[in-house]
């Protein structure tokens, strides 16, 4: 439940749709919700912002999150049948519970949602986070529905973003109808370097040393392209380990096979976070994203903000983060990432004006983005006096959920990067 309660209700209500849950659950969407939204409240006391979240991620059901509502719904816990179920019905609660002014779907699958939004007199807002139907592992009616759910939201939502300018393009070219009502807000980094006596213990618990070896993060989904990493690892022949920090979800099988990969020099860490993910990133010699399919890639933000020197596929969101030339190999190539990865020393591929481009935008700016998008698509929401304002927005709860233990199943950590 909130912290305490206004006597002045907020004068619009947002539903947030689309995430699994939060703090820390596996996903960027669920990432980049709990960057976002804490600073959405907190820079407009006049907006209430209800996340409804998926049921079975957090212990808790009904709690508040730095001055978000967390509203836990049910949905089966089928992979892939759960965004569906989860998303309907939160459109509908939203509308019929809550009395939302807007809900916010993130994601091409709750954007399926939008026509019913409309048609519930919902405000609709869809966030395209990336062309998820390209992922190897839907099968054909995931495809269908995603598509679908693309295709939909290019018809129904007042407003569409897009995570990265590639994307936009992208999707305005397939959806011309949608251009004026299109727009690009990039995500940040939120990860800060840690005191160098923090590195160590983590370091150790994974039997690394500080420049001893190559990282690469995220989901272990087939798109990241690991397998493709690994083998270019092993033909360098490196005198250094790869590790790469990451869970599953709905890639079992794919994981399996990396899994099988699991050696002295190739380490698979499962989910880290906070500082634990920020040493990982400054021990390491060489940070690596070999992915064939993103909607902006984040945690290259993240790399970048640490300082690290990077090689990246040359897929046209990581070309928006203009690292200079050598930075960037073919996507798929792994002949190319070898000799990459056997040029030593590093420093050639650090990317230090990229780096300071990423550290003028931050979730803050990101945050009055999205409020100025709700004003133009709701209006103007009037203010609220100061006397009344909530004071749900000015700290976190005393008592937060955690997230659920992973599956005995499951890699180490049930929750990465997305």
């Amino acid at each position: 439940m909130p912290d305490s309660v206004s006597s002045a209700e907020p004068a619009r209500q947002i539903c947030v749709i689309g995430l699994r849950g939060l703090p820390d659950v596996i996903g960027g969407i669920e990432a980049h919700c709990q960057q976002l939204y804490p600073r959405v409240v907190k820079q407009s006391p006049n907006t209430r912002v209800t996340l409804l979240i998926r049921r079975g991620y957090t212990e808790a059901r009904d709690f508040n999150y730095d001055g978000i509502d967390v509203r836990t719904i049910w949905s089966p816990h089928v992979w892939g049948v759960d965004t569906v179920v989860h998303s309907f019905i939160s459109v509908i609660f939203a509308r019929a519970a809550l009395g939302a002014d807007l809900v916010h779907l993130h994601g091409i699958g709750p954007g399926f949602f939008s026509p019913l939004a409309r048609l519930l007199g919902l405000r609709t807002v869809v966030t395209h986070h990336a062309r998820d139907y390209l992922r190897p592992k839907w099968q054909a009616a995931g495809q269908i529905f995603l598509r679908s759910g693309e295709r939909f939201t290019s018809r129904a939502a007042d407003r569409i973003i897009c995570v990265s300018k590639a994307l936009r393009d992208e999707f305005v070219s397939a959806f011309p109808n949608a251009r004026g009502r299109t727009k690009v807000i990039p995500n940040a980094s939120a990860i800060t370097p840690v005191e160098q006596r923090s590195i160590a213990p983590v370091l150790d618990r994974f039997n690394l040393t500080q420049g001893g070896y190559i990282v690469a993060v995220g989901r272990l989904d087939a798109a990241k392209a690991f397998d493709n990493l690994i083998a270019a690892f092993k033909r360098a022949n490196l005198p250094l380990k790869l590790v790469i920090v990451g869970s599953e979800l709905g890639n079992e099988a794919h994981a399996a096979e990396l899994w099988k990969q699991r050696s002295e020099k190739i380490i698979f860490t499962g989910f880290q976070t906070g500082d634990d993910l920020a040493a990982l990133y400054e021990g390491a010699a060489l940070f690596v994203h070999p992915s064939k399919l993103e909607g902006y890639g984040l945690v290259i933000a993240e790399a970048l903000a640490m300082g690290r020197p990077l090689i990246v596929s040359d897929i046209p969101p990581h070309l928006e983060f203009k690292l200079p030339p050598q930075c960037y190999y073919r996507a798929g190539d792994v002949e190319a990432l070898a000799a990459k990865l056997a040029d030593r020393p590093y420093d050639k591929y650090q990317a230090p004006e990229a780096a300071a481009a990423l550290a003028s935008v931050s979730w803050d700016d990101i945050a009055r983005q999205h409020l100025a998008l709700y004003d133009d698509v709701l209006g103007p929401a009037p203010a609220i006096p100061a006397s009344t304002t909530s004071p749900r927005q000015s700290h976190r709860s005393k008592n937060p959920p955690t997230a659920r233990e992973p599956s005995p199943n499951s890699a180490p950590g049930e929750r990465d990067r997305g």
